[in-house]
């Protein structure tokens, strides 16, 4: 999946998880508004839409604070 993919991925996660589009790859998401029930919805989505498992250890609101956070932890995930 290239680099682009990801972020599209990721940003229709977040539309669907908070009702909007969120506005900047490094703007933090709970400033946006983002509740920790939508975070663990966020998640869990990610892993459906990306086809991955994200282990217990990645599961830190740091690595899913922004969009940029995300892929740079999901992508080390994801198939070759």
């Amino acid at each position: 999946m290239e680099e682009r993919d990801v972020r599209s991925a990721v940003i229709a996660a977040i539309t669907d998880v908070m009702a909007k589009e969120p506005f900047d790859d490094k703007a933090d998401l709970q400033e946006q508004g983002m509740t920790s029930i939508e975070m663990v919805s966020l998640i869990v989505t990610l892993e459906d839409q990306l086809g991955v498992a994200i282990p217990d250890d990645l599961l830190d609101s740091a690595n899913f604070g922004s969009i940029e956070r995300i892929i740079a932890t999901v992508r080390p995930l994801l198939p070759a």
